[in-house]
């Protein structure tokens, strides 16, 4: 017979605490160089930009634990985007943005969904949302989202889904994470590679207004999809085993090699 051990609710509430890293995503810090274009309201849950490309951190990082957070799209405008990097730092670098190589050493790992029409990935011309990796700095981009139109709109919702397991060495479970728009999920999880603690970081545009929502209940544009339609496993499409850095979508034919930059969409990492 297994040993039963009574723990009195008071001591199972302060074992919970200690072991869960609650999710408690705000806009927290950013350069204080160009404070004058940024107005943080309702505790961190609301920010509003009006000039300059501002990249913004959430005070806590996490490197265990499930963590979803939703933002609320009041006013966009250009170079929107939101993820998760290694390094929370917020200095302001002009031209540059958070999916950009030239601050690969100022962010690190980083999975980023970048939401507007106006930037192609390196080599292309093609101007569309896409969601872009870079793991020891190197990049994987996808282009091939699932929704038709996965850019950012006024009233749109984006959602952060970020397992991280337990983050202890000897859990070999996969580490995910995965972008969605309205409820709708952009494409397959995303593993995430490296073990150690990651930052949620926005960057918003001039004119650009957002906030966190944490009751997502309240939200009638939020659509969640049905996890019965969805097999996880992939067992029913063989071809879905194939295991690839970044995003899995093996029922797309690769994309081309452009300028050593590869694409999360195929399971070729040739360069």
């Amino acid at each position: 017979q297994r040993l039963k051990i009574f723990l009195p609710e008071c001591i199972q509430i302060l074992c919970f605490n200690f072991l869960f890293i609650p999710t408690n995503v705000t806009f927290h810090s950013y350069d204080a160089r160009i404070q004058h274009y940024v107005d943080i309201t309702d505790e961190g849950k609301k920010a509003k930009i009006s000039s300059r490309t501002v990249f913004m951190f959430s005070k806590d990082g996490y490197s265990s634990g499930h963590h979803i957070w939703h933002v609320k799209c009041h006013r966009v405008y250009n170079c929107q985007a939101l993820g998760i990097c290694e390094y929370p730092n917020a200095k302001y670098r002009y031209g540059d943005n958070i999916f950009d190589v030239a601050l690969n050493d100022q962010l690190g790992d980083r999975y980023i969904y970048a939401g507007d029409r106006g930037h192609s990935w390196r080599g292309s011309s093609d101007l569309r949302p896409y969601v872009c990796s870079v793991i020891d700095a190197e990049e994987y981009y996808s282009k091939r989202l699932n929704l038709h139109k996965s850019c950012w709109n006024a009233g749109d919702i984006i959602t952060v889904d970020l397992d991280l397991c337990s983050g202890k060495e000897n859990d070999d479970r996969k580490r995910t994470i995965t972008f969605l728009k309205n409820g709708k999920k952009l494409h397959r999880p995303i593993t995430v590679e490296k073990r150690c603690e990651y930052f949620p970081v926005f960057q918003c545009y001039q004119r650009a207004e957002f906030e966190i929502i944490d009751d997502i209940s309240t939200e009638a544009i939020y659509s969640p999809e049905n996890s019965e339609d969805e097999d996880e496993n992939g067992e029913d499409n063989p071809v879905a085993k194939i295991v690839t850095k970044g995003m899995e979508r093996p029922d797309l034919p690769p994309l081309p090699s452009i300028m050593r930059t590869k694409s999360l969409d195929s399971d070729d990492d040739s360069e």
